[in-house]
């Protein structure tokens, strides 16, 4: 398992959240129904471990349960601790244990509120599945479990909460990046949404596992799910206006995945559905801008990079009379990147730095071959994806006078040396003399690269010809580069398709 950063972790905590309102004012009188739930929770599961011990560094205290609900939710949002993945996840796992502890002192406490019971039954769900996704052979093997323990018992809303987390986990495991298959959390999904008790809960949890699967590169599935959430919710008394806004969301979704894979027909059906959009004025909010960007860069990284431009140029154009002077300023920066990243085709290539050795850079031993430039970071898994592709290539066309150049921009120097030792890089790698990201490297800056991967191809005349150009289509222009004495036809569009 691999975590792209340690942001990775806090976003899946964020996604994990606490176990809800604390109980501070306790309530003697418990209902019968919450007294044979909370029996039939205890008979079913009963405590983890009854020997379980709480880790040194989160010791659980002996308090009320609803000081108890306060102590978890300190241990859900407090900052993880720890220099390197494995000691974030120890430290993750550790936690968490303590959470589970805590949460069974809740469920068995005596005279436990309906609500305090509820919170109890979160948290233990949250915590194990936390453990099942770190902890897989130890205090994890008990999510499954209580899951199905859950959905046997008489508590529809037990039972929801059980389905819901285990909905999450796969969203878990797409975060984790412990699997790249989104089909079972489809699956999930709509067996999520088929339930005729679904409400507020459901929505949220399956409008955000379409954005992790968008962000995770399923831009498809993440539309199909917008789309799914948005016919289930339509005509809800409470979440309908917000179900329909998915729609239409959706339909401009599709056009720009239609794009994506169709030819010239599509990309105008999509340009003319984003300058309807900018000409109304009241839709000019966040959504719209991150939408149109969104086209945009679909447009440029499939290689349609006049088209791309205009998109760009007319979101500039709609938002610089913006009465919302942040939104206008984001606008305005997003299309300067752009400019920058599609402005280097045809012009001669400029960078800097030092070597991953400390000696200084220079372009003269790269000066009459054909070099890809891979801007790139060990915690990038595209980039991890695709570095076997990339040193077939290397192996393939290096006798024949192709390079690679790589720019490393991670913020840790050592992790960069540690990775390209383990992976045993061919090609040389440059890096920034004061490691401050990708935000902070000077070429990044220089050429407005917002994301790794990000390759730029260049010809044997040193003038960029080509960007974000991978795979099949890579080996392509490799070859016609090779058999060009100098790169006389650098291509503003790479598409031919009419």
């Amino acid at each position: 398992m691999r975590f792209t950063t340690a942001s990775a972790i806090l976003s899946a905590v964020v996604v994990l959240g606490g176990c809800g309102k604390s109980g501070t004012q306790a309530n003697n009188e418990v209902p019968a129904t919450t007294q044979d739930t909370q029996q039939q929770v205890v008979e079913a599961t009963g405590p983890i471990d009854t020997g379980l011990e709480p880790h040194a560094n989160y010791p659980v205290p002996d308090w009320a349960p609803d000081q108890l609900v306060n102590y978890i939710n300190q241990l859900v949002t407090a900052e993880p601790q720890g220099e390197n993945d494995d000691e974030y996840i120890a430290d993750q796992v550790q936690r968490a244990r303590s959470r589970l502890i805590a949460a069974d002192r809740i469920i068995l406490s005596k005279g436990t509120s309906a609500e305090l019971m509820e919170a109890g039954v979160k948290a233990k769900l949250d915590a194990l599945r936390m453990l099942a996704l770190l902890d897989s052979k130890g205090l994890g093997v008990h999510f499954a479990p209580f899951v199905e323990a859950l959905a046997d018992g008489d508590s529809p809303k037990f039972a929801r909460m059980g389905q819901i987390n285990n909905f999450w986990f796969e969203v878990d495991k797409l975060v984790y990046e412990q699997t790249e298959n989104s089909d079972d959390l489809m699956a999930e999904l709509k067996e999520l949404l088929a339930d005729e008790e679904a409400g507020e809960a459901e929505f949220l949890a399956a409008q955000d596992a379409s954005f992790v699967m968008n962000d995770r590169g399923y831009a498809g599935q993440a539309t199909k799910a917008l789309k799914l959430i948005g016919e289930r919710f339509q005509d809800h008394e409470e979440l309908g206006k917000e179900a329909k806004d998915l729609l239409e969301k959706t339909a401009f979704r599709e056009k720009v995945i239609a794009a994506m894979d169709g030819g010239r027909p599509e990309i105008k059906d999509l340009f003319v559905s984003i300058a309807e959009l900018l000409k109304n004025k009241e839709k000019l909010n966040v959504e719209t801008l991150d939408n149109t960007l969104n086209a945009a860069q679909v447009l440029e990284f499939n290689g349609h990079f006049e088209e791309a431009s205009r998109v760009f140029a007319a979101i500039k154009k709609a938002y610089k009379t913006s009465d919302d002077d942040r939104l206008a300023k984001q606008a305005k920066l997003s299309v300067q990147f752009a400019e920058k990243r599609l402005g280097m085709v045809g012009e001669e290539v400029d960078l800097e730095g030092n070597y991953i050795d400390g000696t200084d850079f220079s372009w003269s031993k790269f000066k009459g071959k054909v070099v890809l430039v891979d801007f790139w970071a060990s915690t990038s898994t595209p980039w991890v994806s695709s570095l076997p592709s990339l040193k077939s290539a290397y192996d393939r066309f290096h006798s024949d006078g192709f390079e690679v150049l790589g720019i490393n921009v991670d913020r840790d120097r050592q992790r960069a040396y540690e990775y390209i030792r383990g992976e045993r890089l061919p090609w040389p790698t440059i890096v920034d003399e004061v490691s401050n990201g990708l935000d902070g490297n000077p070429n990044a800056i220089r050429y407005g690269i917002r994301a790794v991967p990000f390759v730029m191809l260049v010809g044997r005349d040193g003038k960029v010809v080509d960007i974000h150009v991978r795979g099949p289509e890579l080996t392509k222009r490799i070859e016609e580069l090779l058999s060009e004495p100098t790169s006389q036809n650098a291509r503003k569009d790479r598409s031919v398709r009419k």
